[in-house]
Formats: structure tokens, C-alpha cells, sequence
């Protein structure tokens, strides 16, 4: 017997945030062994504390230094939201700023997005998927000191 699906699929985020993920999380903590978190809970505080700021330096850093040699725009970040999409989100948006005064010829270019936001999106990336490094820890036969 052949399935047959017409039209467009799609995924609705609710099913995953309110039907998948609960047992997903639920199965983490129960399957977690209690004693050794405990044991290890300093050295797991000082890996993700310490870890995911300095990923943020080096990535909001190494993105700040790539945007002012013209090697990364802001636009190569693009979006793919729908035009109905990204209306909602412009109103929750301040309104825009006035436009800037012309500039000599001969002034520097600023990179199109600034240092805050370049950090702001290094603590994005840098604290986004640890569970798959654990994985490929556990999966390699890493010591269990390592990844528990």
C-alpha cells in the first residue's frame, strides 16, 4: 500500500515545542545520573559558563573583524521570512532612525551591522546546540568524566 500526500506539508512549531520536545527534555533529566551530576557539577558550570562566553568573543569578535574589511555583509545573513511574515515583525520594531548626514567622500566605511549586534549574534550561535557535542562524545566512547 503507497501513501499518497498532496499539496504542502508543513510543520507546524507548536507540534514540536508542545507534543515533541516535553518528552525529549523529560527523557534527559530522568536518564541523567544524579551522583555523578553533583560530582561534576563545578566543572560543568566552569565548561558551559566559561565556554560559551569566550565562543562569543571569538565569534562576535571574528564577525565584527569581517564586516569592517567589507568580507561579510549584513545582508549575507539575508532572511526568509514572507513579506506577510516580516510586516508582524516590523511592528514590534522601534520605528526607524532618521537618515544620517552625507559623508565626505574620503570617510571610513562602518560595517553594516555594529559590535553589539555582532555579539549579540555570537551568544546566539555559541549556546545553541551543546547536546549534539555530547552525543558525539558519548557516541566515540569519550571518558564519562567528560560529557556527564
Amino acid at each position: 500500500v503507497a501513501l499518497k500526500f498532496e499539496g504542502d506539508f508543513r510543520f507546524d512549531n507548536s507540534i514540536f515545542f508542545y507534543g515533541l520536545l516535553p518528552p525529549i527534555i523529560y527523557h534527559a533529566g530522568a536518564s541523567t545520573s544524579k551522583t555523578r551530576l553533583w560530582k561534576n557539577l563545578g566543572s560543568i558550570l566552569t565548561f558551559a559558563v566559561v565556554g560559551t562566553f569566550v565562543s562569543t568573543i571569538v565569534v562576535g569578535g571574528c564577525l565584527s573583524l569581517l564586516m569592517s574589511v567589507g568580507a561579510v555583509r549584513s545582508s549575507t545573513f539575508g532572511t526568509a521570512l514572507s513579506a506577510a511574515e516580516a510586516a508582524r515583525v516590523q511592528t514590534f520594531l522601534p520605528a526607524p532612525a532618521p537618515p544620517a548626514p552625507p559623508q565626505s567622500p574620503n570617510a571610513q566605511k562602518k560595517s553594516d551591522l555594529g559590535i553589539l549586534e555582532c555579539f549579540m549574534y555570537g551568544s546566539l550561535v555559541s549556546a545553541t546546540d551543546p547536546v549534539s557535542t555530547l552525543a558525539v562524545f558519548s557516541s566515540l566512547g569519550a571518558h564519562p568524566m567528560v560529557h556527564s
